[in-house]
């Protein structure tokens, strides 16, 4: 089941990967970013970043502001040439890596990285808390940690869920997708992270000092039918909630930064 799993996710990514960049060029995904590097952004320069599930480089390039190499890993091949292809003629050539790569079997020394970026990541991964446990081994003490994942229970969630999910069949044969597509799609795309016992497994992995932001304020099929309402409600609900510790599950999107220490005292 679990190389099944994984055949599945890299199908997914491989079949994605020509249309991914277009795809991170929205107003919301360009937003969801700016929060990402704000979290981290404290006017110091990391020597060694990881960018895991890096596709194409979309984030990794933004790492290059705050450090001196990144290192970017994907289980999809085709999304790896696209990254090196992207960067190969570049002045950045020589500090920023690609390859690919699995997150719960990460090929690097223990504490190698300064900080790792894992956005979007761990609800494809068979075990997203042996995903955790490979960060912090990779962490040097007292670095970071940012991830991001979706909700489950949020609004979006069961709007998803009980909605889209259903008429995902009726969608693919509207767009003349094969069968085999949509099983790959099934098997490559899980159910959204319990935030309760994605905060347990991250104390459980050593991570501390978590600060918590949230994104995502749409709702589906809402923000297909009314797309300019839907962004204005979006925008309004991210300005007062996105760190929002009672209210901010009205968003998908969890943004999470930790910190690896090595001293339970601390």
């Amino acid at each position: 089941m679990i190389e099944e799993k994984k055949s599945a996710v890299k199908e997914q990514f491989n079949k994605d990967s020509n249309q991914y960049l277009s795809k991170h060029l929205t107003s919301e995904k360009i937003r969801e970013k700016d929060r990402i590097l704000n979290l981290v952004f404290d006017k110091i320069k990391y020597q060694k970043v990881l960018d895991i599930g890096c596709g194409p480089g979309t984030i990794s390039e933004d790492l290059l502001e705050i450090s001196e190499q990144v290192w970017g890993i994907d289980i999809s091949e085709d999304m790896i040439k696209i990254a090196t292809d992207r960067f190969n003629k570049t002045k950045f050539n020589t500090i920023i890596h690609f390859d690919v790569g699995d997150a719960e079997n990460l090929k690097f020394p223990d504490q190698f990285f300064d900080a790792v970026f894992c956005i979007g990541v761990l609800r494809y991964l068979d075990s997203w808390e042996n995903g955790l446990h490979e960060i912090y081994r990779v962490l040097k003490p007292n670095g970071i940690v940012v991830i991001t994942f979706y909700y489950r229970f949020s609004p979006h969630w069961f709007s998803m869920y009980f909605l889209y999910r259903p008429l995902l069949p009726l969608i693919s044969l509207f767009k003349r997708r094969s069968i085999r597509e949509l099983i790959i799609k099934y098997k490559a795309e899980p159910l959204p992270i319990s935030y309760k016992r994605f905060r347990k497994s991250l104390a459980i992995a050593g991570f501390k000092h978590l600060i918590t932001q949230h994104s995502g304020f749409d709702l589906f099929p809402f923000n297909r039918l009314f797309p300019k309402l839907s962004r204005a409600i979006y925008l309004m609900a991210e300005t007062a909630l996105y760190d929002s510790n009672k209210l901010g599950w009205l968003g998908s999107i969890c943004l999470v930064k930790g910190m690896k220490i090595e001293n339970s005292n601390d």
